[in-house]
């Protein structure tokens, strides 16, 4: 039986003492209602199977010990991606869209998202 264990990741996504090769990483945006996070979360530990990873979303004005964090269990094999996606519980900001000189529109997001932990089982 393969027995899930808690993974050491530092900030970023890498594993404690390992290679700066070795990193869970991803990208996440909302649906349209902004309630469901969707994200595209890769695996990038050759030595483990990802089972659960812990994401941690904060909005804006972004203040300490303000972020929600979210288990999203999946199984994500090393080297790979899978699609994960979060029930928030709660509606995302609107972006801020600010028109600038010249007509160039650039917008600013008022939420963030980040890997903060996960667990997984060693490869055999």
């Amino acid at each position: 039986m393969k027995r899930e264990q808690v993974l050491p990741l530092t900030l970023g996504g890498f594993l404690k003492d390992g290679t700066e090769t070795e990193q869970v990483q991803g990208v996440c945006g909302t649906d349209s209602t902004r309630n469901l996070l969707n994200c595209d979360i890769y695996n990038g530990l050759p030595g483990w199977t990802i089972t659960e990873v812990t994401l941690a979303v904060t909005c804006y004005p972004y203040e300490e010990n303000s972020a929600r964090y979210y288990q999203a269990p999946n199984i994500i094999k090393p080297r790979t991606a899978e699609h994960v996606s979060v029930r928030l519980g709660l509606q995302l900001p609107l972006d801020d869209v600010l028109t600038l000189p010249h007509g160039k529109v650039k917008a600013r997001k008022l939420w963030a998202w980040q890997i903060v932990g996960a667990k997984g089982y060693p490869v055999e």
